[in-house]
């Protein structure tokens, strides 16, 4: 048994590292990707694909949401709703994010799929994780591949 250097904590020296040790290599690996310039090249055409904007909310805005009262049209209009205040205003952020629907994790060969990826800001992106963690991720994916998909002048 061994302390940590950095962190403190008593690890077992047959195990290997501490685990603060093993979640800094996680990290480096995940930055790694969003350093690398092929991504960054991606990205930044994904961005002008995008017209700059935040694509889901141009969609969701153009779009007729589904008539029939189901599941998809409940998650469309929550996706809606967070998306567009109570004036009809597209809620803002000075930060934009490409967004994987599919996420890396689940499946690598998607990471650089243009069809994968959408330009949201930041707080839209936030509440489709937000979504993901709660049970409504198909749904959701569906929106977002149909909004990548869409024909938006």
């Amino acid at each position: 048994m061994r302390f940590c250097s950095k962190c403190g904590k008593l690890y077992d020296e047959n195990v290997g590292t501490c685990s603060c040790r093993k979640q800094e290599r996680k990290s480096y690996k995940r930055d790694s990707f969003y350093d690398s310039i092929r991504w960054k090249k991606l990205s930044n055409f994904i961005k002008v694909r995008d017209y700059c904007m935040d694509r889901l909310a141009m969609y969701l805005v153009r779009s007729n949401h589904p008539q029939e009262e189901n599941e998809d049209a409940s998650v469309y209009k929550e996706l809606r709703d967070y998306v567009i205040d109570i004036y009809g205003n597209v809620r803002y952020s000075d930060k934009l994010i490409c967004h994987h629907i599919v996420p890396r994790n689940e499946d690598y060969g998607k990471q650089y799929d243009m069809n994968n990826l959408i330009m949201v800001n930041f707080f839209v992106h936030e509440f489709i994780h937000f979504l993901y963690e709660h049970g409504r991720k198909e749904k959701v994916q569906q929106i977002l591949r149909n909004a990548v998909n869409a024909h938006l002048p």
